[in-house]
């Protein structure tokens, strides 16, 4: 009875052991995964353009704003 024990603690230490120490060369190719990451990656990236774009369409509608507003008032009153 001893044995076993003995043994069942080994490969529990063997087991924790791997599983700490990750080896990435034996991670199976999955198509899953890796498409995941780049429709992830393409998402963030999408977004990231499209807020700089909003951005820059405010800032250049606040310009053509007050381009118009200062159009309006006569610039020299006397």
């Amino acid at each position: 009875m001893f044995n076993k024990v003995e043994k069942v603690l080994t490969l529990s230490q063997i087991y924790k052991r791997d599983y700490i120490v990750m080896d990435f060369s034996e991670i199976p190719y999955n198509p899953f995964i890796f498409l995941s990451w780049v429709t992830a990656l393409g998402f963030f990236l999408s977004l990231t353009e499209a807020t700089l774009k909003i951005k820059r369409e405010k800032i250049s509608s606040n310009r053509r704003k007050e381009e118009i507003i200062g159009s309006l008032y006569p610039k020299k009153l006397a």
